[in-house]
């Protein structure tokens, strides 16, 4: 089947009738199973790791509900790297970061102004992260089955009765 120049499709009498001739199709190619391993992904705990080793909020300083912000969005192609994550308090996290007052060059200036400690122990934590879940993503579970054996049908002519309940003749 092939398209009009509207964009409907048209059957075979119709591209026979309009003088349009049946484009082929390419195939897709099958990806690699390879390729579909599931991305490393933050967890809720590994955000609390960093926050606690980040201590406080890297735009204004305050110590209380931390959260860890993606200068570029995920869904828009940024990374769990390093250098994409920064650690800021609710209230610059949403009224700043999320509203644009603070600006991703701002944040990443912020981000290289961190000490060689505190980016090592950062590293760390991401690092031992995705190993956790390269783990979790490579040990299947073994299932084990239990061994059946074949039985023999019962023979439906031959009928076994208990002797305790019925008296022999």
């Amino acid at each position: 089947m092939s398209r009009d120049r509207f964009g409907f499709d048209l059957s075979a009498e119709e591209e026979f009738l309009f003088g349009k001739k049946p484009t082929r199709r390419r195939k897709k190619s099958k990806k690699n199973s390879k390729s579909t391993k599931k991305k490393f992904s933050l967890t809720l705990p590994t955000k609390r790791l960093i926050t606690k080793e980040v201590g406080k909020c890297e735009n204004c300083r305050e110590k209380k509900d931390l959260e860890v912000h993606h200068i570029k969005k995920v869904s828009d192609g940024g990374t769990h790297t390093l250098s994409n994550l920064i650690v800021l308090c609710h209230n610059c996290h949403k009224n700043k970061a999320h509203r644009g007052s603070l600006s991703a060059t701002e944040q990443r200036k912020k981000i290289k102004q961190r000490s060689k400690k505190l980016q090592e122990g950062i590293k760390v934590i991401l690092n031992k992260a995705k190993q956790r879940q390269n783990k979790t993503q490579t040990t299947k579970k073994k299932t084990t089955r239990k061994k059946t054996t074949k039985r023999k049908p019962k023979s439906p002519f031959k009928i076994e009765l208990p002797d305790a309940k019925y008296p022999k003749f």
